[in-house]
């Protein structure tokens, strides 16, 4: 299978003529970030347009593998029941269109649990699961922490390995990859796999940076 990461649903047409036959759609921009907002999920019609993204894509031959949620909100913004809609909409398309897996961003561990589960609840999907991203500012154990505490209560989540922010350590994180890896073991489920100086998440190609990819 060849899987494009985080490709606007928009552009679906262009990885089919690459070749790639399954894709992560990503929706992280239908929260307000300054100017920068999809439109895809706003409106009474949003259901009939993510039909319509999924019909363009099956047509295409592309599977929507995945999503990517919403990351970009603060528990305290004034915004924040905005983006909390966003996200509930985000995984209601997800099961909508197919898709297995709901890629999130890690936030503090006391709050991301409730959410997870919120999320969840509210949004009465069936058969999408959480993946939980590690982002470049949040330690692998709060990752391994919130994914264990879920599955213990019975929900299916798994871990999305993202090497390029593993590798950084701008925000004062120093890790091994290699090591990061056997620590999270079989709960990684999905991988975004790019590359850095470890100083910048710039989402070079692999070997576009020092990763040491031959470990």
């Amino acid at each position: 299978m060849l899987f494009s990461m985080s490709t606007r649903i928009e552009e679906a047409e262009l990885y089919a003529k690459l070749g790639f036959d399954a894709i992560d759609a990503d929706l992280s921009s239908v929260n307000r970030i300054g100017e920068l907002h999809d439109s895809l999920l706003d409106g009474e019609d949003w259901l009939e347009k993510v039909d319509e993204q999924r019909e363009r894509c099956k047509q295409m031959g592309l599977v929507i593998h995945s999503i990517h949620m919403p990351y970009k909100y603060q528990f305290d913004d004034p915004d924040y029941p905005f983006h909390y809609e966003m996200m509930c909409k985000a995984l209601k398309a997800a099961d909508r269109m197919g898709a297995e897996w709901a890629i999130m961003h890690l936030k503090p561990t006391d709050k991301m649990v409730p959410l997870v589960k919120q999320l969840l609840s509210d949004s009465k999907v069936e058969h999408v699961k959480i993946a939980l991203e590690n982002g470049s500012a949040k330690k692998i154990s709060q990752l391994i922490e919130v994914h264990d505490l879920l599955t213990e209560e019975g929900y299916q989540v798994g871990i999305c390995l993202d090497t390029g922010h593993c590798h950084m350590t701008s925000n004062g994180l120093n890790y091994d990859i290699v090591e990061e890896i056997y620590r999270m073991g079989s709960r990684i489920k999905m991988l975004h796999i790019h590359d850095n100086f470890r100083n910048d998440d710039t989402h070079a190609v692999p070997f576009g940076g020092n990763i040491p990819w031959e470990k």
